[in-house]
């Protein structure tokens, strides 16, 4: 199982590499104001306050390669951090880490994935590009397309686009063109007074790379 592990991560070292990617706002489009923008803002998960605790199965593909894992996620919305904790199906633990929108702190890696330091590294990024980045404030440029609002995000120096709902302005998808990464929320569950995401999948497509997170169980406090 480690060893399943170890090569399905190795393949995040690719995460870092960038290159060219394009997607263009139309100058037709209209530009909502910030007083709009703000208001999309507060309603999304992302957003709320508190803290959201998360249980989820992950499915981890990579060039053939396939992993399951059972997840669980802790997300301080006021830190902008999240403690992910990853195990299979037995209750060994895979990584225990906390994540901010800068740094990482490893509080556990499996020995095994020690001998390549850069997967903390790399799952870190994954966790921050699904759970904490980039952020919607009232200055963010957001025009309304045929399709829903789409907002444009500079992250690391380089664009993130972020499109929305036109419904509940909750984020339907993230990518970052130049980093090759996308992130789709798909099939929204109410949970409490909110809603969440039931699946997230991840994709990296120079890495070969895919995330699939279902969730059982969303609550915030």
């Amino acid at each position: 199982m480690i060893r399943n592990l170890v090569f399905c991560l190795c393949a995040l070292a690719l995460l870092t590499l960038t290159g060219c990617g394009s997607f263009r706002i139309d100058p037709t489009w209209e530009r909502l104001s910030e007083n709009q923008v703000q208001a999309l803002a507060a309603r999304q998960w992302n957003e709320a306050p508190g803290n959201w605790h998360i249980q989820q199965t992950v499915l981890l593909e990579s060039r053939g390669h396939e992993l399951l894992m059972s997840g669980f996620v802790r997300l301080d919305m006021a830190a902008r951090t999240a403690r992910v904790v990853a195990m299979n199906s037995l209750g060994v633990k895979f990584f225990d880490l906390e994540v901010s929108e800068q740094g990482q702190t490893e509080h556990f890696v499996a020995p095994d994935l020690r001998r390549f330091p850069e997967v903390a590294t790399m799952l870190a990024e994954s966790v921050r590009n699904i759970y904490l980045v980039p952020r919607l404030s009232a200055d963010t440029p957001v025009w309304l397309a045929p399709y829903g609002p789409v907002a444009k995000v500079s992250w690391q120096e380089d664009p993130v686009f972020v499109f929305l709902d036109p419904a509940t302005a909750e984020p339907v998808r993230k990518m970052s063109p130049e980093r090759f990464w996308t992130v789709d929320y798909k099939d929204y569950a109410q949970a409490g007074d909110r809603l969440f995401p039931s699946t997230v999948v991840y994709t990296h497509t120079r890495a070969g790379l895919r995330l699939t997170l279902k969730t059982n169980k969303a609550t915030l406090q």
